[in-house]
């Protein structure tokens, strides 16, 4: 009820709903059960997808099934960093089958509800090796972050790389496979999103379960996360999508990572909010975006994470991701300086 009431004070002042239905988040219920490890969840998903949609879809103009699904299964089933915890190495492959087939039932429940634009968005980066010696991990890391959750929507199948790796040391994961599985997930897109934050940096290491460790991009500027500010990446990414998909890559939307933007900075003594580090970024990913566009880069729009400052998950409130400063204590809001740079360079370029 929320959202919907949400939906209509975003139309009646202007605003065009996108909507998510999953990031990263899910309900401690699921999670009992075998949460993403457990094919149920794919149709209880399908479910609450469809639910959502007999509310909203009359209204909202898209939906996003799964937000950086990479992330959910990395961090959470893989090195245990995120919920639920648990470092399973290969054998998490279960929870990415799991939850693009919840992805290939969901693009199914939200059109047959009437549903006007449906995509995924998942979270890319180019793969960049440390050293020569470090080429293999470094295509390994482009096969688990991109193409896995990739090949199946628009190519119809799994990777042979990486159905070779898990023949070789988790055969018994392919199990989770079904006949028409691969049917489901490849239901057509409108658009896929694109949630970018920095290349990953991938050394070899033989002591991990993966045989590769990802850091971020040395001698670069950082923002308050400890991300590396690398635009060009996103450029990179934004092609080689293209590159790699041809005429079967659907439209790209850009969303600019949470943790690339992110800083500490509060009101000064006058009240106005200086930060000059997000402009600059700002400034430098639209210019890679143009970059792509010119490279022949399907891009069709970007979202800047995020409007308001909001809980950034094992950052907490510490991170400020925001165009606009929340004071937690009274919800004062209070635009940055980035809200106005962004807004200006919006009505002089079109």
């Amino acid at each position: 009820a929320f959202y919907d009431r949400l939906t209509d004070e975003l139309l009646g002042r202007g605003v065009q709903p996108w909507a998510a239905l999953h990031h990263w988040d899910l309900p401690q219920a699921l999670q009992d059960t075998g949460g993403w490890l457990a094919r149920d969840t794919a149709y209880r998903f399908e479910e609450y997808a469809s639910l959502v949609a007999e509310r909203l879809a009359d209204r909202v103009a898209a939906f996003v099934t799964l937000t950086d699904p990479f992330t959910v299964v990395a961090q959470g089933h893989v090195l245990g960093t995120h919920a639920p915890g648990l470092r399973l190495g290969l054998e998490a492959f279960p929870a990415a089958h799991h939850g693009l087939l919840a992805h290939g039932l969901a693009v199914r429940a939200l059109r047959e509800a009437g549903a006007r634009q449906v995509g995924l968005a998942n979270g890319y980066a180019p793969a960049w090796p440390a050293t020569d010696r470090d080429e293999r991990a470094a295509t390994l890391m482009s096969t688990l972050r991109g193409d896995l959750f990739t090949d199946p929507l628009l190519r119809g199948g799994y990777p042979t790389a990486l159905l070779n790796l898990l023949s070789e040391r988790a055969p018994q994961v392919l199990e989770v496979v079904r006949a028409g599985d691969h049917a489901v997930m490849a239901a057509p897109l409108d658009f896929l999103g694109v949630h970018y934050t920095q290349p990953d940096w991938v050394r070899s290491r033989s002591d991990s379960r993966l045989g590769l460790e990802v850091g971020t991009v040395p001698d670069r500027e950082r923002t308050a996360s400890g991300a590396s500010v690398v635009p060009e990446g996103l450029t990179q990414t934004l092609t080689g999508l293209k590159a790699r998909y041809g005429d079967t890559c659907p439209p790209l939307i850009v969303t600019v990572g949470s943790a690339g933007a992110a800083d500490t900075d509060t009101p000064d003594d006058g009240g106005r909010v200086r930060d000059d580090a997000r402009i600059r970024f700002l400034d430098r990913h639209l210019e890679a975006v143009a970059d792509a566009l010119t490279q022949g880069a399907p891009v069709r729009g970007v979202f800047v994470h995020s409007l308001l400052d909001g809980f950034e998950w094992d950052a907490g409130y510490r991170l400020r991701t925001g165009l606009v400063h929340l004071d937690f204590g009274t919800l004062e809001r209070t635009p940055r300086d980035s809200y106005r740079w962004l807004r200006d360079r919006l009505r002089t370029q079109g």
